[in-house]
C-alpha cells in the first residue's frame, strides 16, 4: 500500500534526489534516511509509483514539446475541449495509468454510484430481498403456482 511517506518519496526521487535526501524530505528520520531509503528503493509500491510518475513526466514533456511545434507552425490542429460530463471525467482518471491506483479505484466506485442512481439502474437489495424476488420470480412460472384467485364466488 502506497502510504503518503512512500508517495513523498517516490516525488522526490523523481524530482531528482538521491536516496537519503528523498528519505528526508518524506518525513523520515536523519539517522536512518540512509537505510530507509535503501527500504523503500526495494518497496514494489514505491517501484510502480516511480515509474508512473516518470511516465506522466515523458507524456508531459511530449505535450509541452507539441504544443511548442503547434505555436511554431501558427496552426493549431487540435482543438482543446473542455469536458463537463463529470462520467467522461471520471472514466478518463479510471483508466489513465499514471494516475495513483487509489484514485483510480475511487473514480471506478463514483462512476459505479452515477449509473446505478441516475441510469434507472435497481436499487442494490441485500441477500434477504434478493432471495424473496428469486421466490416470486419461480412462483409466477411455476406450473404449480397458485395463480390469481376467482373474480366472484358462485353460490
Amino acid at each position: 500500500m502506497l502510504t503518503n511517506k512512500k508517495r513523498s518519496y517516490s516525488e522526490a526521487r523523481v524530482a531528482g534526489k538521491n536516496q537519503t535526501q528523498a528519505a528526508i524530505a518524506a518525513g523520515y528520520a536523519a539517522k536512518s534516511a540512509s537505510s530507509a531509503g535503501s527500504r523503500l528503493e526495494k518497496d514494489p509500491d514505491v517501484k510502480r509509483h516511480i515509474t508512473r510518475l516518470k511516465n506522466a513526466a515523458k507524456k508531459n514533456a511530449s505535450k509541452k514539446q507539441e504544443t511548442k511545434s503547434d505555436k511554431k507552425t501558427g496552426g493549431n490542429q487540435k482543438s482543446k475541449t473542455r469536458i463537463t460530463d463529470p462520467r467522461e471525467i471520471l472514466i478518463n482518471v479510471m483508466n489513465d495509468e499514471s494516475e495513483d491506483t487509489k484514485l483510480r479505484i475511487d473514480a471506478a466506485v463514483k462512476l459505479d454510484q452515477i449509473d446505478n442512481k441516475g441510469g434507472g439502474a435497481k436499487p442494490k437489495l441485500g441477500k434477504k430481498e434478493q432471495q424473496q424476488e428469486a421466490a416470486e420470480e419461480v412462483e409466477e412460472k411455476s406450473k404449480f403456482s397458485t395463480g390469481r384467485p376467482p373474480l366472484h364466488a358462485v353460490n
